[in-house]
């Protein structure tokens, strides 16, 4: 991603076009909810709630991370 970032960035900086991205942590996203309501994902997952593994919610990072953006989410 880094590297894609790069390049991109590259190509657009002399049209004054910032480009970067967000590596956040685990999200709770729709495409989880399967691993959660299958045992072995839940004993996976463990329920965590804090440290490493914990997962936040998709808006919890959705949200911060576009007001530095003209376009905005789509």
């Amino acid at each position: 991603m880094w590297a894609l970032c790069d390049a991109t960035r590259l190509e657009l900086r002399h049209e004054g076009v910032g480009v970067g991205s967000v590596h956040p942590t685990y999200i709770r996203a729709p495409m989880m909810d399967d691993v959660h309501a299958d045992p072995a994902g839940t004993t996976l997952w463990g329920g965590n709630r804090a440290g490493l593994w914990k997962m936040i919610p998709l808006q919890e990072v959705v949200t911060p991370s576009w007001p530095g953006s003209s376009a905005g989410p789509r």
